[in-house]
């Protein structure tokens, strides 16, 4: 699977994790290499560098306060894979980036609208 970020105005808020995003992806970058293939570099700068495992090449230099929602899509269905609505544009901070590199290390995996909550209870009959 690659990955494309987009850029997103407020528009964006409406979305959740595993949506079909149906927005505009003007300001967007998909990756050339598989996410497998890919190394992630978040800088305290606010910056995202993602890089080629096997070449080192850059593939994507992102700066993650320049819109109001940041994205990260799945290409080719258009899934939300990530999203960072609930984080002010202004005040990303600690919370942001390290919510970010969970993501990541999921391999942005999106749960199964039938997966159980561990806060789920069951009630005899």
């Amino acid at each position: 699977m690659k990955i494309k970020f987009i850029d997103s105005d407020a528009s964006a808020l409406d979305y959740n994790v595993g949506d079909i995003y149906r927005g505009d992806s003007m300001a967007s970058k998909v990756s050339n290499s598989d996410f497998l293939e890919l190394s992630f570099d978040i800088r305290p700068t606010s910056n995202i560098y993602v890089y080629n495992k096997s070449t080192g090449r850059m593939e994507i230099a992102w700066s993650l306060y320049c819109q109001d929602v940041f994205l990260v899509v799945d290409p080719e269905t258009d899934r939300i894979l990530y999203t960072s609505k609930k984080y002010d544009r202004y005040n990303r901070g600690s919370d942001f980036m390290n919510e970010l590199r969970e993501a990541i290390d999921r391999g942005f995996a999106v749960p199964s609208k039938f997966e159980l909550s561990s806060e789920a209870e069951f009630m005899d009959i």
